[in-house]
């Protein structure tokens, strides 16, 4: 293993435990945050559709700047601008200052997942899939722990601070490491002439992958923003239990997605796809409906399995179909992930004000239906290529 491949996959896989640790803070944190500051779920629904903004805006940057950078200097871009944003988070006080730390996270976890894919598109990895899947699942991990660690510190609604402060720790110590990169020369090679790069959008594939990954991001950062706030007060499960609900989600996402980095590939990508997002689809349902504490949890930790493969694989297939155009097509794809996070946590926030909770999640259920039709056509038409 060469030095770079070796540094970057370190710094890779760092990198996405921090993206999952840092991300789902807020989320877990989001009961706690609403009475501490007097928000209302409207408001939450906006810092929420904040995530999209910075999440966006680094897929439109990393097109005009990853040709000078790399995707390696990029990422450990990426990695300082989280920690960064996360010491915002510590002093923040008013909705507006939450708003601008939430972007600023997002934008670096935007640097953060667009240059991992393109990283390994450069370095020419045999099985971006099982890659891409295995980083996803240290993603899973971070967001496993993270609630855990949440409602640790959460003693009191004024404490909902302190979590952002450790992880602010961990993203400064990774940061430092990732400087490594910086030695190497710049080895990124895009395709020929800018034009090229957009040939990608007259493939039929490409508008059904990017269809795909705005609808999963949608239902999945939603889902899992506000399960610890529906598991509150709809399920009426106590604020530090509930706080810890994504933890569970987050265990089914971690396990499916170490089994999809070995399965993937003798499965099949869509066919795998197609798979899991049929038992998520059932076990939401179960979820929505059931009473018993012990089959709701089990329902979230399967409908983590269901979800785990959707993103990496999505974005494998992707990379895979037209490796040369990695670039735009990467960064499309984020911003396309970024509009499904955002328009949907608008929805559910808006839903969850003038309703409630629960009407919320039968419109994530609507998104789940959705998405098997969708991941229909991909499994349909990679069969059709392939006979």
């Amino acid at each position: 293993m060469s030095k770079l491949r070796k540094h970057f996959l370190v710094t890779g896989s760092g990198g996405f435990f921090v993206f999952g640790f840092s991300i789902l803070i807020i989320g877990s944190a989001l009961p706690a945050i609403e009475k501490s500051l007097g928000i209302d779920h409207q408001q939450a629904g906006l810092i929420f559709a904040t995530s999209s903004i910075g999440f966006g805006s680094s897929a439109f940057i990393n097109m005009i700047f990853s040709k000078k950078l790399g995707p390696f200097r990029s990422l450990s871009i990426g990695i300082s601008i989280v920690a960064l944003s996360l010491f915002i988070f510590v002093f923040s006080r008013t909705f507006f200052l939450l708003l601008i730390a939430n972007a600023l996270l997002n934008f670096g976890t935007g640097l953060i997942e667009v240059n991992a894919a393109i990283g390994v598109s450069v370095l020419k990895e045999k099985k971006n899939a099982g890659v891409l899947n295995f980083m996803h699942a240290l993603y899973s991990l971070g967001a496993l722990i993270s609630p855990i660690v949440v409602s640790l510190f959460l003693l009191n609604v004024d404490d909902w601070y302190k979590p952002f402060a450790f992880a602010a720790i961990i993203s400064t110590s990774l940061f430092a490491f990732s400087l490594i990169l910086f030695k190497y020369d710049v080895v990124y090679e895009p395709s020929d002439t800018p034009f090229e790069h957009w040939l990608i959008v007259k493939e039929p594939l490409f508008w059904l992958i990017i269809a795909g990954v705005f609808l999963y991001v949608g239902y999945e950062v939603s889902f899992s923003s506000w399960l610890s706030a529906y598991s509150n007060e709809i399920k009426g499960i106590p604020l530090r239990i509930s706080s810890a609900m994504p933890s569970f989600l987050w265990l089914g996402l971690l396990i499916g997605r170490l089994l999809s980095s070995v399965l993937s590939e003798k499965l099949g990508y869509s066919k795998l796809m197609l798979m899991l997002t049929s038992i998520a689809t059932a076990l939401f349902i179960t979820m929505l409906f059931i009473k018993m504490m012990w089959i709701y949890i089990i329902s979230i930790v399967i409908i983590g399995i269901g979800f785990s493969a959707m993103f990496p694989t999505l974005q494998a297939t992707l990379i895979r179909h037209k490796p040369k155009y990695a670039t735009v097509s990467a960064s499309l794809f984020t911003v396309a992930a970024a509009a499904g996070a955002a328009i949907v946590n608008v929805i559910i926030g808006t839903l969850g004000k003038f309703l409630d909770l629960q009407y919320g999640m039968y419109f994530i259920l609507s998104l789940l239906f959705a998405e098997l039709f969708v991941v229909t056509l991909i499994y349909r038409k990679e069969k059709h290529e392939t006979s």
